[in-house]
């Protein structure tokens, strides 16, 4: 009984000395200066929350738009604050690139590449505004020399979509010529053609439809012949042209012609709104074989592109030629050559 008592006693003088504990504490903090309330508030609040004392840290750029980033203390370490970026229609970040769709998807146009030769000449700048008047896109295979005698005109090809491409430098038959002459015609006129656009590894045609192992193993693109041959060259003739092209087109054919004639310009401004008309789609020989799907390799000889299944839809593949490459330099002119041989055809 005695031994209870005692332990009663000894709780309440345990449960007395805390009250008293209590009853200075907070007395010691009623007394204080304002600056240890604040101190003290403070410290408490860090205690509880963990996100106080925030400060501005800066904008951060998402998307076109500045964000404001915000720093606390958590454990005694600086944490910075992203807020939450929410995209609408409207930011770039939420377009992105589209993506080309899988082979086999088929979107049922029926393509065409309208290719020209042997030129550019001192009428290309008008024959080209003519094809955008039909909004249609055409490949230019042409001579290094002509490039350095007409820049302007190369220049308005690529401006109006048109992919430019090589077909040597002066016309030799690069099957049967050195692998010297053969290698200087294709860089000659490559580097040509990149001071137009900024591009490099530009398609080439070969003079006559010759190119031989030795091309075929320094191209750095692939060479692209044909599946229609209008015979421009012989008939001098725009009813014949027209005649051919509107006769032997199909869907993924490749033609030739030469824009250096001017019955040449006649027949296949008249043929190509007859053509759309039936549902051609006028494009690009890089157009062409990417939208067909094709796996296109250097050095590797290409004449059509039917569809075997696969037609890409307008705007989806990506494309390198038919624009100017981002950032330029400012192009400088050429001395125009004055010895070069006259080109044959085709």
């Amino acid at each position: 009984m005695k031994r209870t008592t005692r332990s009663l006693k000894t709780v309440f003088a345990l449960i007395l000395a805390l009250l008293l504990l209590a009853g200075t504490f907070t007395g010691c903090a009623s007394e204080g200066s304002t600056e240890e309330k604040t101190e003290s508030s403070t410290s408490s609040e860090k205690e509880t929350s963990k996100q106080d004392e925030i400060t501005l840290a800066g904008n951060l750029n998402i998307g076109g738009r500045d964000l404001l980033t915000q720093e606390y203390e958590v454990d005694d370490k600086l944490v910075v604050s992203v807020p939450e970026y929410e995209m609408n229609d409207d930011d770039p970040m939420a377009k992105p690139e589209p993506t080309v769709p899988p082979v086999g998807t088929d979107c049922g146009a029926k393509l065409i590449a309208l290719t020209f030769d042997d030129g550019p000449t001192n009428v290309s700048e008008e024959f080209v505004a003519a094809l955008n008047e039909l909004d249609v896109d055409c490949t230019f295979f042409m001579l290094g020399y002509l490039i350095e005698t007409y820049p302007d005109a190369v220049r308005a090809m690529v401006e109006g979509g048109h992919q430019i491409a090589s077909h040597s430098y002066d016309h030799p038959n690069l099957k049967t010529s050195s692998q010297d002459v053969a290698f200087n015609q294709l860089a000659t006129t490559e580097n040509l053609l990149k001071n137009i656009d900024g591009k490099t590894n530009h398609y080439i045609r070969c003079p006559y439809g010759e190119s031989g192992d030795y091309v075929k193993s320094i191209a750095n693109a692939p060479l692209i012949y044909w599946s229609v041959d209008t015979e421009d060259w012989k008939s001098r003739d725009a009813d014949a042209v027209y005649n051919s092209i509107m006769t032997n087109a199909y869907d993924g054919c490749i033609i030739l012609c030469h824009d250096i004639y001017e019955s040449t310009r006649q027949g296949t401004l008249r043929a190509i709104p007859e053509l759309k008309a039936a549902g051609y789609e006028f494009v690009t020989v890089e157009e062409l074989l990417k939208r067909r799907a094709v796996d296109i390799q250097n050095g590797t000889t290409y004449y059509d592109a039917q569809n075997s299944g696969t037609t890409y839809p307008d705007n989806v593949v990506p494309l390198t030629f038919g624009s100017f490459a981002e950032n330029m330099p400012a192009a400088t002119p050429t001395p125009a050559a004055t010895d070069a041989p006259a080109a044959e055809t085709p």
